[in-house]
């Protein structure tokens, strides 16, 4: 079973239920599931649609392949860094903003315009 949800941000739930019915038509089988997928079905259409999150990943995947140079390293408190590390390299998590959370060069990029 193959549902494109393109609801995005405009309705975060519509992922929320489209896995609800794939794990209901798994335990119930048709034909009781077949309730389920006329009740997404429509629950979908209604829904207001957005490409927004989907655009925006094709950003960031095309700025990771047009980079010049060695890729950049990740920020080292997404890393899984063990919090003793941290402190022993003087590194404060509540230092950090919005823009720390992209690799050094990348600083300001907005992949959702």
């Amino acid at each position: 079973m193959r549902y494109h949800v393109y609801a995005g941000l405009s309705d975060p739930m519509a992922l929320t239920n489209a896995v609800a019915v794939f794990q209901g038509c798994q335990g119930l089988g048709m034909p009781a599931c077949g309730i389920l997928l006329v009740q997404l079905t429509t629950y979908l259409s209604r829904a207001p649609k957005s490409r927004e999150l989907e655009k925006a990943f094709q950003r960031a995947k095309q700025c990771i392949h047009d980079h010049q140079g060695p890729l950049p390293s990740v920020p080292l408190h997404l890393r899984n860094t063990p919090p003793q590390v941290l402190a022993q390299l003087g590194y404060k998590l509540s230092d950090c903003n919005v823009n720390t959370f992209l690799p050094a060069g990348l600083e300001g990029v907005d992949f959702f315009n």
